[in-house]
């Protein structure tokens, strides 16, 4: 729940689509990093409604049991295998 700001002063296309999903802000020349900086302190509801579906499409959950859900997982492909 932080804002994020992607610093690409390479010049370099973004080689993640953060900015594209509109959850984070782009900054390529150091000298507009303060005003970005200042720019999410004052506000960066924007960001912050993207966030929730992103992590959502991206992540699924972010609730701690990624690890109980690989292991039903593992364990339904199991079963489903000794079944056929």
């Amino acid at each position: 729940n932080k804002p994020l700001i992607i610093l690409n002063l390479s010049g370099d296309p973004d080689p993640v689509d953060y900015v594209d999903q509109g959850v984070a802000v782009v900054v390529y020349d150091a000298d507009d990093l303060k005003n970005a900086i200042l720019s999410l302190l004052n506000d960066d509801s924007m960001l912050a409604k993207n966030r929730k579906r992103f992590i959502e499409r991206n992540l699924y959950a972010v609730d701690g049991r990624a690890t109980e859900r690989v292991i039903q997982c593992v364990k339904s492909m199991i079963k489903r295998k000794t079944h056929e």
